[in-house]
């Protein structure tokens, strides 16, 4: 008999309800279901004609979810204990009735002669036999999230109900925890669990503590990186215990499902779909070893042919890691002195940075310590940050469970605050020993590589003491993350509420498809090994976060829609705010901000618009929740879906939307009235995390707006936050001009809002080119949030300071969805911070470090000479970028110095280019001072280093996205003006972090900048001449 068997998973793009919180007839629910069941059938034929024994369907896959405990009734169907009756839907489909499902699960198994695992919503009558003293709920049944198993012939071997929900509003949580098993002829005893399950000793672990080897998976898994990927933790678990495991999860990319495998601890059949990837099911086939041990022994004869179900691993002494000759224990290198805090999964982890190409780092979380030694491939300069992290607590956000942790993960950017954020891709492989000494036997190793592709650890080993060890080398692709997550299930629920302790309040997550749904709950926390300041006195940082949006539009915009059909629109793009406001209020956000006509979009005449407008009160003037007080104002259901979504998510949000204001304005009464007697705005919005409406800003520079007005007078709008002070409001075309941008940042905030409907312009004003620019040059935090249309060249999101950027530009051929970014930023507000924190101790120094000219010039020669004083190249040309009539000249060689003036405005440039050689790109350094007049009128000074579009002079300027050409260079002029603008664009639109900026008391500006992590697009020093706009 053989020792293995052939294993299948079918990853379901399940068809929904659309609309699961109104209840259904029974047949109407029977309808929805065949839908999934069609695809089941076909699945389950294609499995059989592979040769499968067993096939595993992910749960929720025929039902869906979001069902209120009422709403789910027509799906429910009473699911006899196969323990204590036996039974054949197929072929005794008269014995209970309403059991269509059943019968239909049953009759595949048979008609296909294999397994099935299949998850549906099970009805069961009280009093529970398992527990006849447990009270039952008002409505005489329980509901139970259910899998079913069914053998060969169709006969239900197995029914196993949920013990651990995840916020599943519609089932019950079973009296007492079910180990549930079933023999099957061809590879012995399975066992069942679900989903959330897999995180808990109950019935996971208490399965694998029984013997138990094979273990069946059905999941609805919404990934979450750095350490709980779907293929990421399956497949560590299967490592950690030892057992084969058959994960099936749904495809749902708006919830982040994806990711099913064939796990066992010698090889992974799997797969995860990409970005971008159609949003399609997927059959995994594979055969797997027999890991059940009992029945090997009664079933294969000779030892040849059994499995040895032990992973491949040697001595610690001979595997260990170790560059230098001879190891010592690596629990006696000292912890690394240099360390940092930084959220990881909602959790505290204490970081280390690796900051050469090969070493040893060590990093303690309380009293629990992770050691690493390690080396990078390539061995140079990378642009990729990589951090050791270790945690010790217990991890209170969406579940409850004691965790220790060593992780090794490529930072989100190159700022600390990003360590910890999700990554999906990396260049930099490593080799590496990865160690801990752990509190649990049940730690659970993993290595994830760039583009969620797993790597199987080269060695893994646990210890007697409690010393486990990750080795790994010659990765087939970048490092991602490598992990050992412990588990400390005995510290589960050593807890109790007092006043030691405290109760903490927990936004917690909902599943949802419509949208993304918040519950308050009260839980005891309490304080391990690491502790947790729950309340600081004041933080000098907060977290912000800004969303991309893919909006909805108006396929007719200059035909007048009823309020009735224009709120119809309006609320599909609110839908998806209210699910980015949930997910960035799940990562701790504490303000988020959405793009400029990102709820009713653009296009619109100022009559067809009038569907869209709402009257927006004054907050200046009078005190509004919208929430709390919709009959305050008619017609004004934006404003209160906006503030419930603030109060909901307990966040600040900013949004932009349509005002109306009937004339004449109060703030300048003597202003003249449009003749339809109303003004209409471009209008942003904001409301405090309770929902109040405090701040209202109208735009000032509207763009081309058919719709909308110029108001009467610039408006210089600010509103405060508990936790960073006082941000500033801007509008898209706005950051261009002194009002309102210039006139905020000269009063002081240097915290701007700016929603934004930008279309990209290389090379000199793409999005997040430019927003870091204005970032820097005027030495604020941007809070940017751009719209996404391929269409109209829209994309660009970022949250910059002056010290980082963390930012998204979509690429070319990328899918065209939103993106939510989330970062942790310093608070530049300087009152603020002297108002609420002692200026010695944690403050974050406001101020971008600078070094002087004469010790910052990049010079190749030995001494340098003022930059001024070069004689202007004589081989100048003159060609349009930007619609300006700039003055260019050729960079000829492969360093050197060039100078090129337009009338008596000059720019300077010393370079180097990379590699030294022949290159067939064509660089050019160009000047223009004057005033721009196409698509708006303002005035200018700009150096500017381009790569042109192509080998002849009229290509300089011309609009490129990509170069292979690094180069180190100084770029230089003197300005008539302070408001100078640096920004470097490598190839495929990466910002590079300029290495130094300065602003001479003489108009001299420099921009220094090396060892560039891409091919030079642009490097540009853009300065407004904002007192000749009007001249």
């Amino acid at each position: 008999m053989e020792s293995s068997y052939v294993a299948a998973v079918y990853e379901h793009n399940l068809i929904l309800n659309p609309e699961p919180r109104v209840q259904l007839s029974r047949s109407a629910a029977l309808q929805h279901m065949q839908k999934n069941l069609d695809i089941y059938e076909e699945q389950a034929a294609e499995a059989a004609k592979q040769g499968a024994q067993i096939l595993v369907f992910p749960e929720d896959g025929i039902h869906g979810f979001n069902f209120s405990r009422s709403s789910i009734s027509g799906y429910l169907e009473t699911i006899p204990d196969p323990q204590q009756e036996s039974w054949n839907p197929c072929t005794e489909p008269e014995k209970y009735n309403n059991t269509e499902v059943l019968q239909n699960l049953s009759c595949m198994a048979r008609r296909n002669k294999l397994y099935i695992v299949a998850n549906m919503a099970g009805l069961q009558p009280c009093p529970l036999k398992t527990d006849p003293t447990s009270s039952c709920p008002s409505d005489g049944h329980w509901q139970f999230n259910t899998n079913v198993v069914f053998s060969s012939d169709g006969l239900l071997v197995a029914r196993y109900h949920k013990y651990n929900l995840f916020f599943e509003e519609s089932f019950d949580t079973p009296p007492q925890p079910e180990l549930i098993t079933f023999d099957t002829p061809f590879a012995g005893k399975f066992g069942l669990l679900i989903c959330f399950d897999i995180l808990f000793h109950e019935p996971t672990i208490a399965l694998v503590e029984k013997g138990v080897r094979q273990l069946i998976f059905p999941t609805a898994w919404m990934n979450l990186l750095p350490l709980l990927d779907s293929v990421q933790f399956h497949r560590a678990l299967s490592l950690g215990a030892d057992v084969t495991l058959l994960a099936a999860n749904l495809r749902n990319d708006r919830l982040n499902m994806r990711g099913s495998g064939i796990y066992t601890p010698f090889s992974a059949t799997y797969h995860h779909a990409q970005r971008g990837d159609p949003e399609e099911g997927r059959l995994l086939v594979a055969r797997v070893p027999v890991l059940d041990q009992q029945w090997l022994g009664k079933n294969v004869t000779t030892q040849e042919e059994v499995v040895k179900a032990e992973p491949i691993s040697s001595k610690a002494t001979g595997s260990g890691f170790c560059h230098q000759e001879g190891c010592s224990d690596a629990s006696s290198v000292t912890p690394s002195s240099d360390t940092f805090t930084s959220s990881m999964m909602y959790d505290p982890f204490t970081f280390v940075l690796l900051q050469e190409t090969e070493g040893r780092v060590n990093v303690c979380n309380g009293t629990f310590c992770c050691h690493l030694q390690y080396q990078w491939f390539p061995p140079g300069d990378s642009n990729e940050l990589y951090a050791l992290g270790a945690f010790a607590g217990t991890h209170i956000s969406d579940g409850r469970y004691a965790l220790q942790v060593c992780a090794l993960v490529r930072c989100a950017g190159l700022d600390l605050s990003s360590c910890g954020q999700e990554v999906e891709e990396a260049e930099t492989k490593m080799d590496f020993q990865l160690e801990g000494k752990f509190g649990t036997k049940y730690v659970y190793p993993s290595v994830l590589a760039s583009k969620m592709v797993l790597e199987q650890p080269e060695h893994f080993e646990k210890g007697a003491d409690g010393r486990v060890i990750l080795k790994h080398s010659n990765m087939s692709g970048g490092l991602v993350t490598a992990c050992l997550y412990g588990r400390m299930y005995h510290l589960d629920n050593v807890f109790r509420c007092n006043q030691s302790v405290g109760v903490l309040t927990l936004l917690m997550y909902l599943r949802e498809e419509t949208m993304f749904s918040f519950v308050v709950i009260s839980v005891c926390y309490s304080l391990t090994s690491a502790v947790v300041q729950i309340e600081p006195r004041a933080n000098a940082s907060y977290i912000a976060a800004v969303y991309e949006h893919s909006l909805i539009l108006n396929p007719e915009p200059h035909v007048p829609l009823s309020r009735a059909a224009a709120l119809q629109h309006l609320q599909r793009n609110l839908d998806i705010y209210e699910q980015q406001a949930a997910r960035a209020s799940q990562q701790g956000a504490q303000i988020l901000v959405f793009p400029e006509d990102g709820l009713q979009g653009f296009n619109f005449s100022r009559s067809s618009i009038s569907g869209y407008l709402e009257i927006i009160p004054d907050p200046q003037q009078e005190s509004w929740n919208p929430c709390t007080e919709p009959e305050k104002y008619n017609n004004t259901e934006v404003l209160q879906n906006l503030s419930c979504m603030a109060r909901r998510n307990k966040l600040y949000i900013v949004a932009n939307m349509a005002g109306l204001q009937p004339c004449p304005l109060k703030t300048d009464p003597t202003s003249s009235c449009p003749s339809d007697g109303r003004w209409q705005f471009n209008t942003n919005v904001v409301f405090s995390s309770d929902g109040l409406l405090v701040a209202r800003y109208h735009k000032n520079n509207p763009y081309f707006e058919e719709a909308f007005n110029t108001p009467p007078q610039p408006e210089l709008i600010t509103f405060d936050t508990p936790f960073a002070g006082k941000f500033g409001l801007i509008t898209c075309f706005d950051i261009l001009f002194h009002e309102p941008t210039v006139s905020l940042v000269e009063k002081g905030v240097r915290q701007l809002i700016f929603p934004t409907a930008w279309m990209n312009q290389l090379p000199l004003l793409d999005t997040i080119q430019f927003q870091q620019a204005i970032s820097l040059g005027a030495n604020i935090t941007l809070l940017a949030a751009n719209i996404r249309s391929d269409t109209l060249i829209m994309t660009g999101s970022g949250i910059y300071t002056p010290y980082s950027a963390t930012y998204h530009h979509a690429q070319r051929g990328d899918s065209e969805e939103g993106r939510l970014l989330v970062a942790r930023v310093p608070v530049l507000d300087q009152q603020w911070l002297e108002q609420s924190t002692d200026k010695q101790d944690g403050v974050f120094a406001a101020e971008w470090k600078s070094s002087t000219a004469a010790d910052s010039g990049f010079c190749h020669q030995e001494g340098c000479s003022d930059a001024s004083s070069v004689t202007p190249s004589s081989d100048t040309f003159t060609s349009s970028m930007m619609y300006d009539p700039f003055t260019f000249v050729l960079l000829q060689e492969t360093e050197g110095r060039v100078n090129v003036c337009n009338g008596t405005f000059c720019c300077h440039l010393q370079y180097q280019r990379f590699p030294p050689g022949d290159s067939n790109e064509l660089y050019a350094l160009g000047a223009f001072a004057g005033t721009h007049i196409v698509n708006g009128r303002y005035a200018l000074q700009v150096c500017a280093l381009v790569r042109c579009a192509g080998l002849d002079l009229s290509s300089c300027g011309q609009e490129v996205e990509e170069a292979e050409t690094k180069m180190d260079f100084q770029l230089e002029g003197k300005f008539e003006t302070k408001y100078v603008y640096p920004s470097v664009l490598a190839s495929k639109m990466v910002l590079e972090q300029p290495e130094h900026f300065e602003k001479g008391a003489d108009g001299r500006v420099i921009l220094k900048h090396s060892n560039m992590t891409g091919g030079l697009v642009t490097a540009c020093l853009y300065g407004r001449m904002y007192h000749l706009d009007n001249e």
